[in-house]
């Protein structure tokens, strides 16, 4: 005779221990198997709950409605304004992260006049260098003022822009280095004439509306004298080449330059101020903050007119006492950190231009 032995079942207190059992030896061998492929238990998935917010916002009132997407890998944003009066206006931004080193983002833009597309990629060999790679294409749309010149019913403008950059954190005397290459090829469709009925020159005569190709580059210089301080210098030179006729050539030189200083003192004192000039105006800029107040003198000035600005601020935290900045010591890093890799790949460059490079000739 055979006899086989039954378990009892088991008791409800039994029950629940063994399952934690279970679930205890699940989640340490899901962070034994992530410890022997090279992920850290804390870069796991959370699981989702109330505490964690969500990737999706959106905001939408009777002048513009906004849609966005982001995640620390992804981020897209969709966007239409109409508070111009001159017709809605139309932003589409995407950024993904390709590689922990690699990022790309394209921005595309179009209001009544232009429609514009910029296309970026960033590159981070180190952790204080990074490289950016960036196009773009600017274009007439709509009722622009352009597509009314006889024989041009269409005009686009391609720029291109490389730029590197490298911080020292550990160096005191040099902590920064970067460097910028850009041209805009600017191209009409066809010859283009100014219509008589919008010629300001000459009424017998339609003027020529030249397109122009600019190039430049653009050198940036980080000091630290001391470990209290900073300078930074900028350098800009360009040039615009324009044909109105066959055989002609007007080039425009332009440069610009920018030397800002920060100083540190005891008890989050600082003083910080800039002096910018370009090729027809210049801004002059003092400030000393400390604590929650701040004190600024800025000044505006032209060939033709001054503006002066004096401002001072004074912030009162709701529910907390007054006393030092909470950014205080963060500002006295000794090298600023780069934007993450996906926010850095959707900024636009600021040496592309925002209209067409244009002139007229008579």
């Amino acid at each position: 005779m055979h006899c086989t032995r039954v378990a009892a079942p088991l008791s409800p207190l039994k029950t629940l221990r063994a399952g934690a059992l279970r679930m205890s030896f699940i989640c340490a061998f899901a962070v034994s198997a992530a410890a022997s492929a090279g992920v850290k238990p804390q870069d796991l998935p959370s699981l989702p709950g109330a505490d964690i917010p969500t990737p999706w916002h959106w905001a939408v009132d009777e002048e513009s409605a906004t849609f966005a997407y982001q995640t620390q890998f992804e981020k897209w944003e969709a966007s239409v304004d109409h508070s111009s009066g001159l017709g809605p206006s139309l932003a589409v931004d995407y950024g993904v992260l390709l590689t922990n080193r690699l990022g790309a983002g394209t921005t595309f833009t179009r209001d009544n006049d232009y429609a514009e597309l910029v296309a970026n990629a960033v590159y981070a060999h180190r952790r204080n260098v990074r490289f950016r790679l960036s196009g773009a294409q600017l274009r007439t749309a709509g009722d622009s003022v352009l597509s009314a010149f006889d024989g041009t019913p269409d005009f686009r403008q391609n720029s291109y822009l490389f730029s590197a950059r490298k911080y020292w954190p550990e160096n005191r005397y040099v902590s920064g280095l970067g460097l910028a290459l850009y041209r805009v090829d600017a191209t009409p469709s066809a010859p283009a004439m100014l219509p008589l009925e919008l010629n300001e020159l000459d009424e017998d005569r339609p003027a020529s509306i030249a397109a122009g190709k600019l190039d430049g580059f653009m050198l940036n210089l980080g000091l630290r004298p001391t470990w209290e301080s900073k300078i930074e210098l900028r350098r800009e030179f360009s040039h615009i080449d324009y044909r109105p006729y066959p055989g002609s050539l007007r080039r425009e030189f332009l440069s610009s330059g920018r030397v800002s200083f920060q100083q540190y003192f005891g008890n989050c004192l600082q003083l910080h101020g800039g002096y910018s000039a370009g090729s027809d105006a210049g801004r002059l800029d003092l400030g000393l903050a400390k604590d929650n107040w701040s004190l600024r003198l800025s000044q505006d000035f032209n060939d033709a007119d001054q503006d002066t600005l004096l401002q001072l601020s004074i912030s009162i935290p709701l529910g907390g006492k007054v006393g030092e900045s909470g950014t205080c010591l963060a500002q006295r890093e000794v090298a600023p950190s780069f934007a993450p890799i996906v926010d850095a790949a959707l900024q636009r460059p600021l040496q592309f231009p925002r209209e067409p490079l244009i002139v007229t000739e008579q």
